[in-house]
């Protein structure tokens, strides 16, 4: 708060700012039914009862909620570590973009294959094409992510962004090639070449 309303000589109220006023700064300054709080104001703490923490208070004309301090020492809070943050959130980047990668491999092939237009009996054996197509996929990245230990507590965040990402490079790799050649050994033992 910038000041109080004072009523001067004149019987005028003018805003006044006024210095803080700190008589606590820690919960264990103040009574067993008491906190350290901003009271009333943000530049002013003072021990006030637990019982008023975050309700209206009305002194006078004016209002305000005071608020008890929260203290790390008196909560035990645990650490967050900024690395496993940015390590989680590169796992998830990862497996969203091979995710998406799939999805986009998917529209590919019903573009190519018209799959608009054909009738209801070519979509369930297009639909069924994918869906074991997506099992292979499942299945050798079950595989793969056994060969490295993924569910391992050695393989961190970290180590899954990263296997994610190279699983993803390498299906990116077989598309290209299969594109270009689907006679290609690099395209049709793909899977078996790269366990």
């Amino acid at each position: 708060m910038d000041g109080w309303f004072i009523q001067d000589d004149a019987g005028l109220f003018v805003e006044t700012d006024k210095p803080a006023d700190n008589r606590c700064f820690f919960n264990a300054q103040c009574g067993a039914d008491e906190c350290c709080g901003n009271y009333p104001d943000s530049s002013n703490r003072r021990c006030m009862a637990k019982s008023i923490d975050k309700v209206l208070q009305k002194v006078g004309p004016v209002s305000f909620t005071p608020t008890c301090a929260v203290e790390d020492g008196g909560i035990d809070v645990v650490p967050e570590n900024a690395q496993d943050d940015i390590a989680s959130g590169a796992l998830a980047d990862a497996s969203e973009a091979l995710n998406s990668f799939w999805t986009n491999q998917v529209n590919d092939k019903k573009t190519a294959a018209s799959y608009e237009t054909m009738d209801a009996e070519a979509k369930a054996a297009f639909d069924a094409e994918i869906t074991a197509e997506e099992a292979t996929n499942d299945s050798i990245l079950g595989q793969l992510k056994t060969a490295i230990g993924y569910t391992a507590d050695a393989c961190d965040d970290n180590c899954k962004a990263i296997f994610e990402a190279d699983v993803l490079k390498w299906r990116k790799s077989v598309y290209e090639i299969c594109k270009e050649n689907r006679k290609a050994i690099t395209c049709q033992k793909a899977n078996e070449l790269r366990i």
